[in-house]
């Protein structure tokens, strides 16, 4: 027995162990098994909002901002208080800052990692560790953007700093053109021709995967269904269990499945009916060209979408004065929410698909709570990252290992992951 661990960026809790077991050249059986600590959101129990929040960004350090503002829209909802809508477009530009940050570090880092090829200079990548701090800072000044209390304190200056920093850094170390020109890349046949001209990191892997016969791996004929969108009364109903139900609950959390089947939610599945994606798919299915494809797609999209909500902000900021003069919470009085009770749920899109918190507070304290992250749905044991994994063939191990990985970080877990080959 062989095994291969790698890690994703940051510091994580527990991982995931993966074992294939061979027969001949094909894959007969896979198993993944979870070590993530699920019932870490136990220490917010007790917190009010804004040490749950700190806490929040404490404990998960990857796509933190993602967490912090689930739990903020799902405490809002609890306590039935609105945050203005300035603050709310803010908080969601941090957002998609951050997806785009998670997308840049794998395209940027661990593709060149897979391939063994030279990463881009230390000088490229610095913008990857500095731009959610220095934005949240040209949003809200000095204070923590991710709070009910949060006031905007708009500097536009550096706020468009940060994002022509980043879109010359996509140009240049993604697309090898302008962003404009990738954007009309519509058909398999027109990426082939960008990935064997192409110099960046995403180019190589495009053209590694042409180039190896790759560009099929993992697809399956029936794929699974999407995880569409829940609502607050679905999720309440799903987390707000009697005591003898605890362990159902806790199954979910660990294993979720929606109306007796499992999901997948990914970029893939946001991306699923761009032009590109499509064109790519009806030639190749929904294996790993597709979904590298998509996640260069959304990429590149969210430069767009990122550049059009800094404008607006910018545009509220001019309009009302620079500093927020309304607190991130309306209508509502500190010492009133001190004794409120409720309970409220919010499903985003972070970077790898679908985030959902759930929270009750009882006078305004943390009485219980529930995260459900992506990678549970798309690393459950039937989930789609097993599902293409056992569709795997290959003659020598070492190439088995090579699909299994690069499979793997297609589908993108947030922790890290051991690889057992058997």
């Amino acid at each position: 027995m062989n095994k291969e661990t790698r890690k994703s960026e940051g510091k994580v809790e527990g991982g995931l162990v993966f074992d294939l077991y061979r027969d001949g050249p094909r894959v007969a059986d896979v198993t993944v098994r979870s070590e993530r600590p699920l019932k870490l959101v136990d220490v917010l129990r007790g917190k009010s909002a804004d040490e749950g929040l700190v806490l929040l960004g404490l404990m998960y350090r990857i796509c933190g901002v993602a967490h912090r503002y689930a739990a903020l829209t799902a405490w809002c909802r609890a306590l039935d208080v609105e945050m203005s809508y300035a603050v709310r477009r803010a908080q969601r530009l941090l957002v998609h800052l951050e997806t785009i940050r998670e997308h840049l570090w794998q395209v940027l880092v661990v593709w060149p990692e897979l391939l063994g090829v030279k990463q881009p200079k230390d000088r490229d990548l610095t913008l990857l560790s500095t731009m959610m701090n220095e934005a949240e800072r040209a949003l809200f000044g000095e204070g923590y953007g991710m709070a009910p209390a949060a006031r905007l304190n708009v500097d536009g200056e550096r706020l468009q700093g940060v994002i022509d920093r980043l879109q010359a850094l996509i140009e240049r170390q993604v697309c090898d053109m302008p962003i404009e020109q990738w954007r009309g890349i519509s058909s398999p046949e027109w990426l082939r021709v960008w990935a064997q001209t192409g110099q960046t990191p995403a180019a190589h892997m495009i053209r590694h995967l042409y180039e190896e016969n790759l560009l099929d791996v993992g697809a399956e004929r029936e794929g699974l269904a999407h995880l569409a969108p829940m609502s607050g009364h679905a999720l309440n109903l799903l987390f707000d269990v009697p005591a003898f139900y605890t362990r159902a609950r806790d199954e979910f959390i660990a294993r979720p499945t929606w109306r007796g089947q499992c999901r997948e939610t990914n970029t893939y599945t946001r991306q699923t009916l761009h032009e590109l994606v499509v064109a790519v798919r009806e030639d190749y299915g929904n294996g790993l060209l597709t979904r590298l494809t998509a996640r260069l797609v959304e990429l590149v999209s969210l430069e767009r979408t990122i550049s059009t909500e800094a404008a607006i902000v910018m545009g509220s900021a001019c309009e009302t004065g620079a500093v927020e003069e309304d607190d991130g919470v309306q209508d509502a009085d500190g010492g009133e929410l001190a004794e409120k009770s409720g309970q409220g749920a919010a499903m985003i899109d972070a970077a790898r698909g679908h985030l959902i918190h759930w929270l009750k507070v009882k006078r305004g304290k943390i009485a219980d709570y529930a995260i459900v992250a992506p990678t549970e749905w798309n690393f459950h044991p039937d989930g789609v990252a097993v599902r293409g994994l056992k569709t795997l063939e290959a003659n020598d191990e070492a190439h088995l290992r090579r699909q299994a990985t690069l499979w793997i970080h297609a589908i993108d877990p947030c922790v890290a992951y051991e690889l057992r080959v058997h």
